[in-house]
C-alpha cells in the first residue's frame, strides 16, 4: 500500500517533470528516501492507526431507537416546492 507521504513525493516528482520541466530536479526528488523527503519538506511521518470508525445510528446505542430517530427526521423534513 502506498502511504500518503509516498503519494506526495510522487506528486512532487510529476510536478517537477511536467510543470517545471526540470528532469534533474525530478530525478533528485525521486532518489530521496521517504524520510529524507519528509525532512526536506518539514513533514512528520506518523504511524497510521488504521481506518476510521464511523459511528452510525443503528438503534444499539443511546436512548432512542431507529424508529424514534426516523420519526423526528420525518416530522422535521419538509419538501421544497419551487415557486
Amino acid at each position: 500500500m502506498i502511504s500518503a507521504g509516498q503519494k506526495k513525493q510522487e506528486a512532487a516528482v510529476r510536478f517537477a517533470q511536467n510543470v517545471l520541466d526540470d528532469q534533474d530536479k525530478a530525478d533528485a526528488l525521486a532518489d530521496l528516501s521517504l524520510e529524507e523527503y519528509a525532512e526536506r519538506r518539514g513533514l512528520e511521518i506518523i504511524d497510521n492507526p488504521g481506518r476510521r470508525v464511523r459511528a452510525m445510528a443503528n438503534g444499539t446505542g443511546g436512548s432512542m431507537t431507529k424508529e424514534e430517530r426516523c420519526g423526528i427526521v420525518c416530522r422535521s423534513w419538509r419538501p421544497k416546492i419551487p415557486i
